[in-house]
């Protein structure tokens, strides 16, 4: 308009438009401000705080907002170290109490050295409940040396192996038999405390014992192999190879492998030793043993043994050992008895009651178609020969029934041989044991009250010859024994 334009020519725009007053010029007038209506606009009009101030309290505000968040990170965080440290105390005394539990004795100890630097005592600093239940009150240990507490044996071996512990800085291990007569196996180790040791003992009483026990029974059965001539063996039926326990007399150049008192032989060189009548019978019962159409396998047949000069009779026990899933059978065991003097009885025995008998018998019946017999010398002769057949049967028939038909007359009493009783000392059980050596026929090992040992067994055999005072280092099945000679008597 003030430059001349029509204000019919000017574009407009419609808005909502409201009153507009002078902030400050109606103050003066004396006009409430607050009695204008809502969309007045006021122009000079003073800012309030907020607007004033409302960076400084944005700024605030958002300092406000970030500590809080701090802190809420920071009670997070705290929260989980508490429960890392609850978990962690719950699992120290879970240990403690495992530990404390363990049938574990545990001294901790602190070195005392001389002037040479050698440990010459040892004081007690700690130990764990199960010291109390094996040496004594906790009370009465802490604080006191070893060398009050300890014997002089244990103090001496203690503090030998702390001084090694000490100085080379590695654990040492040593068996310990204590005054409470438990044995212990004590191991010493370093602790990350200078000068502080741990001890660690745990009570091997029971294995001990469990060991000496089976060692006993290992060794009786040893024994009793050796004097009853029995030869365990084990036949591996997929690696086709016999394992037998010691006994000489069935080794073979064709020995494939050796281990401690064993050694294998390959199936193929034991069957070409098998007398050719037997080979046939025994494979077999084998045979029927691995199908499972047999429990158990009794045979006797003839074989090869050292020195390779003739057959052996052989009586030979097995059974099935181990089988696979499909129950097919992976290993055979059992046992061969060297029996050729019974076989040799046996036969003979058979001979005398099946031939000779009958021959004598027909001899007498021609002696007697001759007329009169008092003066036939044919007649007696064949009545002579009749007599010792049947006392042959007689004694033979005793000596298979174990019968001792030694002369005692013809017994040294100086020197072991076939009929002496003798009284020796194993040095193994350390216990005194008599036996009574006799043929193998009349073997009886097993007798408690009165053992007899065949002469043929390894024991029997390795006793042959000796005299009183003598110690014998004896092979048998289970390993070498030894033997001393205590009395011989007829």
């Amino acid at each position: 308009i003030l430059n001349g334009s029509k204000a019919s020519e000017i574009l407009t725009t419609k808005v909502n438009a409201g009153p507009v007053f002078n902030y400050e010029e109606l103050l003066r007038t004396g006009l409430e401000p607050g009695l204008c209506p809502s969309n007045t606009y006021f122009y000079d009009k003073p800012a309030n705080f907020i607007e004033q101030y409302k960076y400084i309290l944005g700024a605030v505000l958002l300092c406000i907002v970030f500590g809080i968040i701090l802190l809420l990170v920071r009670i997070h965080f705290l929260s989980n170290i508490r429960r890392i440290q609850a978990k962690q105390i719950y699992l120290m005394s879970n240990y403690n109490d495992l530990f404390n539990d363990m049938p574990l004795v545990y001294l901790r100890c602190r070195l005392i050295r001389g002037e040479d630097d050698k440990v010459n005592d040892y004081l007690i600093i700690d130990v764990n409940p199960s010291f109390e239940k094996h040496f004594g009150k906790k009370e009465e240990a802490l604080g006191k040396r070893g060398s009050v507490l300890n014997s002089s044996e244990v103090f001496a071996c203690l503090k030998k192996y702390m001084d090694v512990a000490g100085r080379e800085r590695k654990t040492v291990s040593f068996p310990m038999h204590a005054r409470n007569g438990h044995d212990y196996d004590v191991l010493v180790m370093n602790s990350d405390t200078p000068e502080v040791i741990n001890v660690f003992c745990v009570d091997t009483t029971e294995l001990i014992h469990t060991r000496q026990s089976l060692r006993t029974i290992n060794h009786k059965l040893s024994m009793a192999l050796g004097i009853a001539n029995i030869t365990p063996w084990r036949w591996n039926l997929v690696e086709n190879c016999i394992w037998f326990d010691g006994n000489r007399e069935l080794r073979s150049g064709a020995t494939s492998e050796m281990k401690e008192d064993s050694f294998a032989m390959p199936v193929s060189e034991i069957v070409k030793g098998i007398h050719k009548d037997d080979l046939k019978r025994v494979k077999e019962a084998f045979r029927d043993l691995r199908d499972g159409k047999k429990q158990k396998v009794n045979e006797k047949l003839r074989a090869l043994t050292v020195p390779y000069t003739d057959y052996d009779w052989l009586e030979v026990w097995a059974a099935v050992d181990e089988t696979d899933d499909a129950g097919k059978p992976l290993t055979l065991i059992g046992s061969a008895l060297i029996i050729t003097d019974r076989k040799k009885m046996e036969e003979e025995l058979e001979e005398l009651k099946t031939v000779r008998r009958k021959e004598v018998a027909e001899k007498i019946k021609e002696a007697r178609g001759q007329g009169d017999l008092s003066e036939n010398a044919e007649y007696d002769a064949a009545k002579e020969e009749q007599g010792e057949i049947e006392s042959r049967i007689v004694v033979l028939e005793k000596m298979l029934r174990n019968a001792e038909v030694i002369d005692d007359d013809n017994v040294s009493g100086d020197i072991i041989t076939v009929g002496s009783k003798v009284r020796i000392w194993d040095t193994d059980l350390e216990e005194e044991v008599d036996y009574a050596i006799v043929g193998s026929a009349e073997a009886d090992p097993m007798n408690t009250e009165n053992a007899k040992i065949s002469n043929e067994s390894p024991v029997g055999r390795g006793l042959l010859g000796h005299k009183v005072g003598d110690t014998v280092e004896i092979e048998t099945p289970g390993g070498i024994v030894e033997l001393k000679v205590l009395a011989i008597s007829r």
